[in-house]
């Protein structure tokens, strides 16, 4: 979508710019500033007009706005910003070492140790089934069978955590398992 540009100058004797920064991010705020937005066939546009009416939620201490606090809240975020960009990092270069190992460990050549094989030759690969019509089998009941579809696959998951539907059990028989 598009927004237009606009600069902020904070009244730095009533809102931290840095507090404003955080609350930006928050769900609330982005639902403020849709609901300020002209929407048409051609993709969002903010009107810049209407922004000065967005609503911006600050803490206030005895009548005034309570930098202090905003301060803290706006300390405390970045905190965890930092410590959240910390782990990526960290995440990233274990990925890297993984993705290293597995090439130095897994040879993709043949050679005394090393032979390709059919997949098929040495596993057994059933396609999966479900009962017909599936409508007739699906429940709500809590010791139903789960029912694994493609979109109970979250992307980059290493494993179903959870599936959205699943069948009665007394017609199993009728799946594969």
């Amino acid at each position: 979508f598009y927004i237009s540009l606009a600069l902020l100058k904070c009244n730095k004797s009533k809102i931290n710019p840095k507090y404003l920064v955080c609350y930006s991010q928050t769900k609330k705020f982005r639902e403020e500033i849709l609901s300020h937005s002209l929407q048409f066939a051609i993709p969002m546009k903010i009107n810049l007009g209407k922004i000065s009416d967005v609503q911006v939620a600050i803490p206030y201490k005895n009548g005034t706005p309570d930098l202090e606090t905003q301060s803290l809240i706006a300390q405390k975020l970045g905190d965890m910003d930092s410590l959240i960009s910390a782990k990526e990092k960290l995440l990233a270069k274990k990925r890297n070492l993984k993705t290293a190992a597995m090439q130095k460990l897994i040879k993709d050549e043949e050679s005394e140790n090393w032979k390709k094989v059919k997949l098929g030759e040495e596993a057994i690969i059933i396609r999966g089934g479900s009962p017909r019509p599936i409508e007739d089998y699906i429940t709500d009941s809590p010791d139903g069978i789960n029912w694994v579809k493609i979109g109970d696959v979250a992307v980059g998951a290493k494993y179903i955590e959870h599936t959205e539907e699943k069948i009665i059990p007394e017609d199993m028989h009728k799946s594969r398992a």
